[in-house]
């Protein structure tokens, strides 16, 4: 006879990303399912890459809140930087290696800082179309866009 063992899993298919009940000026940490790093934005100036690190609640680069004009979509800007969550090179599309998720100045006219829930624990840039992508578990990694079609832990992301 054989023995299988149940491990429950908790609230990963009821979750949404970033729920409407999040209050403007609220801001909190994105951390990826598959590493359990945190989004982590490097450096105060424009075009800085951003990456995943060990989570640490003091850090303000860590922490995130999500800014909106519009019904559907939202953009995640950074306490310590004051900037938005970007995709660098938005018009290579058939080059996904160079589509890496920088800060950048806040802009309404910036398609390429728009982001929107897609359900799932999944966040998609809404001109890239792509969704965020932990680069693993590798700690100090560059986060990415990537196509969204897989259902793999490393493109879904809870908030704390």
């Amino acid at each position: 006879m054989r023995l299988i063992k149940m491990v429950p899993v908790v609230g990963l298919c009821a979750v949404s990303f970033l729920p409407v009940s999040v209050a403007a000026g609220e801001y909190y940490s994105i951390i990826n399912a598959s590493s359990g790093l945190c989004l982590d934005a490097t450096a105060t100036r424009d075009d800085a890459f951003v990456q995943q690190s060990g989570c640490q609640n003091s850090l303000d680069g860590q922490k995130w809140q999500k800014v909106s004009k519009e019904p559907r979509s939202f953009k995640l800007q950074n306490k310590w930087t004051g900037m938005c969550l970007d995709v660098y090179a938005p018009e290579n599309l058939e080059y996904p290696w160079l589509n890496t998720v920088t800060t950048s100045e806040c802009d309404q006219r910036k398609k390429n800082q728009k982001w929107e829930d897609i359900g799932r624990m999944r966040i998609r840039n809404d001109h890239t179309g792509q969704c965020l992508a932990a680069p693993g578990k590798l700690e100090l990694g560059t986060v990415k866009v990537v196509n969204c079609g897989k259902d793999d832990l490393f493109l879904k992301w809870s908030k704390k």
